[in-house]
């Protein structure tokens, strides 16, 4: 079953990175400064490029593809490491990133965009997902959904 969605999780990312700063310039008021802002952002921005670094290993180790598009390949159900947390580190960790940016930028209204990225991303891409491995995997799968989040 390949999925629907044409877009890659890390272009739709920087779309609304791009929309983040749009709104930041665009958009008067609702700034929010503060003096540890740059240190804030970088950690944030750190802490999903190590989360999506330490996921990426995971599905290797496990030789099952990281292909968003092609869920029916997988392989393997990874649920040990950082999947004990989440049922999708690598998106966690393009939020991580975005929030660095949302810190970055200081604009509270991209609290509204970060939520319509995690919206996204759970209606276009993790949602079917979620029904492409239920197929695959069965009841091993149920039981981790019902043991481990989706986001965290």
């Amino acid at each position: 079953m390949k999925l629907a969605l044409k877009i890659p999780p890390p272009v739709v990312a920087l779309t609304f990175g791009l929309l983040m700063w749009l709104v930041d310039k665009q958009v008067p008021g609702g700034q929010l400064e503060f003096g540890m802002q740059l240190p804030a952002a970088i950690v944030f921005a750190i802490a999903g490029a190590a989360l999506v670094v330490t996921s990426v290993l995971a599905f290797r180790k496990a030789s099952t593809t990281i292909d968003p598009f092609r869920p029916d390949e997988t392989s393997h159900l990874v649920v040990d490491g950082v999947f004990r947390y989440s049922r999708n580190p690598m998106y966690v960790s393009l939020a991580l990133v975005l929030i660095g940016w949302a810190v970055w930028l200081g604009s509270v209204l991209n609290l509204v965009v970060l939520a319509l990225f995690i919206s996204y991303m759970t209606v276009i891409q993790i949602k079917p997902e979620e029904k492409a491995l239920r197929s695959l995997f069965g009841e091993p799968y149920e039981k981790y959904c019902s043991n481990v989040r989706r986001w965290i």
